[in-house]
């Protein structure tokens, strides 16, 4: 729409669209072509409606832009959804996952391996505590006493394959310490080793999951088949697709919008083409961008309009 001075009005209106123009539109005579025409549109496009009317047209047209705007916000959060699961895979495994992953779980069962090893030496010395006799316990102030319950202790041990080094041990009590820590090492090296590859592995099957959804995404679009690394010929198709039918249904829908508009106060709004009032200008102005949501205007002639 073109907004030119007062002066040029009629000049202007020979090749624009100004004021002019939609005083035209704003008419019983108009309105009555228009209603008929959009109607008769509807028809063809929807021909499953029966009575129908503006309303029923417009609610449509807005089922039809939310659906379609769902796919490409579906597109789009699967995009990153697969961008961001990719980013989690190459901080676990690197840049080879299927190579990092068979390592991950060798390291986790031979951790197990090792933590199972461990177990016995545990039981072994529950045993060899309640089965020590008490006086020995009693008695252990004395070295002679104290060095045959360390001969003790370490021969139990070394009969359910305990292999730590007591060397460094001098009582029963250090001996118990580092048995403790050594067992409490393998079982958190276990832990840890299995938890990593379980980490990993989940984290590939939510990259598989992402890569799914952004084939059906792709899929609802009638979108070519590319990886989420070629996202922008997805997005170029959809330019030019989806998103210009987008462009096509809105334009129906604020027509139909328009329609309504006018029809709900109709005799006010043909008779109102003077009024400046700022009743009556926000919703015009309103109004009129249903159906040309563009105007061109000179400094001088803005404010009056």
């Amino acid at each position: 729409m073109f907004l030119p001075a007062r002066s040029k009005e009629a000049e202007a209106a020979r090749h624009y669209q100004t004021e002019r123009f939609f005083q035209e539109l704003e008419s019983h005579e108009y309105f009555e072509r228009a209603r008929k025409a959009y109607l008769s549109a509807g028809r063809n496009a929807f021909p499953d409606f029966e009575n129908i009317d503006v309303q029923k047209i417009v609610s449509r047209l807005h089922k039809r832009i939310t659906e379609e705007v769902s796919k490409l916000s579906d597109a789009d959060k699967a995009r990153v959804g697969v961008e961001a699961a990719t980013s989690r895979v190459s901080s676990l495994l690197g840049d080879d996952p299927k190579t990092a992953l068979p390592l991950l779980a060798k390291a986790a069962d031979s951790d197990d391996a090792a933590h199972k090893i461990h177990k016995p030496w545990e039981s072994g010395w529950t045993k060899y505590q309640g089965d020590e006799s008490v006086f020995l316990s009693l008695f252990s102030f004395l070295p002679a006493i104290a060095r045959k319950r360390m001969m003790k202790a370490r021969v139990a041990l070394e009969s359910v394959g305990c292999t730590l080094d007591f060397s460094g041990n001098n009582s029963i009590a250090s001996i118990g310490a580092s048995l403790n820590y050594a067992l409490g090492t393998a079982k958190n090296a276990a832990q840890s080793s299995r938890t990593k590859h379980e980490t990993a592995r989940s984290a590939l099957e939510d990259l598989d999951q992402a890569k799914r959804e952004w084939d059906r995404a792709t899929q609802s679009l009638a979108a070519p088949s590319v990886p989420v690394s070629e996202a922008l010929a997805v997005d170029r198709f959809t330019d030019c697709n989806t998103r210009f039918h987008l462009f096509r249904l809105a334009c129906h829908f604020w027509e139909g919008r328009w329609l309504l508009e006018m029809e709900e106060n109709l005799d006010e709004i043909v008779n109102s083409h003077r009024k400046t009032g700022r009743k009556t200008v926000e919703p015009r102005w309103r109004r009129r961008m249903m159906i040309m949501p563009c105007a061109v205007s000179t400094f001088a002639s803005l404010p009056c309009e």
